[in-house]
């Protein structure tokens, strides 16, 4: 329990008055809202669940090391390959929108003294006969531009079956792409503000493996273990790697979730709503409220009490 307790409590402790800013899927978004009610100030970068991975994201801050003129036209080039119906002008607005959220992300890091990146799982499109020797970026067949943020299954159907008559393959992200994509976001990231950097892995399961070309696996179940694993043992690789710079920290929300709450009372997900990909708010509260106290210095949350939070505290 001290070593627990310990590993609980490294990290910086940012001033109540500082700005923190998350990047990822609902779960980031449920910590800036639950840092927000707490009077800390944070701002979001949003993607759906399934659009959250790193491969992606490794794809997006590549863009951000380009040039305004070059992003813009790496971007159009793939709309309009991945929607030879639209005219060239619907082409360029569709690009510029795109990019605008790009900016915007770019614009935000700018001015955070605290960043908290969520890493969701490793399924994701890739360029299929692509050669495997090839950088990483070179492989992504950017989900990001091909697939709508709505989590509606029958547009989210739609837009992979129109991603794959472009020859992407669906699949998981070896143990290798997944180091070099994580490490891809950090230096994307470092591009742009020297903040400390905390990194988490989202709770939330991978629930439907639809199109995945992944033979030696039958279920959600059995590919959510695999990516999660995947992106566990590989950041954490990254992390000894970087430990000396003292910048780059961990948070585990995910092992709060999967192994912690599993022995309360609570249950994980659906509490409030049935919903078997949303952590149960108590659950939720508890890991909020744990990572309020551990990053900032002032604690308006020191006085949340649940078991969860008891456990880990």
């Amino acid at each position: 329990m001290p070593r627990i307790r310990a590993a609980f409590r490294r990290g910086p402790r940012g001033s109540p008055d500082g700005r923190f800013f998350t990047i990822g899927s609902c779960f980031a978004r449920n910590i800036a809202e639950f840092l927000k009610n707490n009077g800390v100030e944070a701002e979001t970068y949003a993607l759906a669940e399934d659009l959250n991975s790193p491969i992606s994201n490794a794809f997006i801050f590549h863009l951000l090391g380009q040039s305004p003129e070059a992003r813009l036209a790496i971007v159009a080039d793939w709309v309009s390959r991945i929607f030879p119906e639209m005219a060239p002008d619907q082409v360029q607005a569709a690009a510029g929108v795109r990019c605008e959220g790009i900016d915007q992300l770019a614009r935000q890091l700018v001015g955070a003294d605290c960043v908290v990146l969520t890493l969701g799982n490793v399924v994701d499109f890739f360029r299929e006969g692509a050669d495997a020797d090839l950088p990483l970026v070179e492989k992504i067949f950017p989900k990001f531009v091909a697939m709508p943020s709505s989590e509606d299954i029958g547009q989210r159907a739609n837009a992979a079956a129109r991603a794959k008559k472009l020859g992407a393959t669906l699949r998981l992200a070896s143990y290798q792409e997944t180091s070099e994509a994580i490490e891809a976001c950090i230096a994307g990231i470092r591009s742009i503000t020297a903040a400390p950097l905390i990194v988490t892995l989202s709770p939330v399961p991978v629930d439907s493996v639809i199109g995945l070309d992944a033979k030696e696996l039958k279920s959600a179940v059995e590919v959510d273990c695999v990516s999660k694993s995947r992106l566990r043992s590989a950041f954490d690789e990254i992390l000894l790697r970087q430990v000396e710079r003292g910048d780059l920290y961990y948070f585990p929300s995910f092992e709060i979730v999967r192994w912690i709450a599993p022995v309360t009372p609570i249950p994980n997900f659906g509490l409030d709503d049935a919903a078997s990909r949303h952590v149960s708010s108590p659950i939720l509260d508890a890991i909020c409220g744990s990572f309020l106290r551990r990053f900032i210095r002032w604690s308006p949350a020191a006085d949340v009490v649940a078991p969860v939070a008891e456990a880990v505290s």
